[in-house]
């Protein structure tokens, strides 16, 4: 049952990352889409962050941003997949 309340955990806080990304003024996303990859468990998922901020910033410090942003929620999945794009 414990491992149960940790999957439900996860699956609340996506809509929370979601709303911290759209939220954040450094990004400014014009899309973000989170997605649990793990088959179900809510062990790993996969951010994609759509943001014009990303323009000339190199890609380690894209992904960066976004840890920095969900650090917080992200310290309790075993994995994360970020994709991180330049907005046109």
């Amino acid at each position: 049952h414990r491992m149960f309340r940790r999957c439900i955990a996860r699956f609340v806080s996506v809509a929370d990352c979601e709303a911290k990304l759209l939220a954040d003024k450094a990004i400014s996303p014009s899309k973000v889409a989170i997605s649990d990859v793990s088959g179900g468990c809510g062990s790993f998922f996969r951010v994609e962050v759509d943001s014009k901020a990303f323009n000339g910033v190199p890609l380690v410090k894209q992904h960066r941003m976004v840890n920095d942003c969900l650090k917080d929620e992200i310290r309790e999945l075993h994995g994360l997949t970020i994709i991180t794009n330049v907005a046109k």
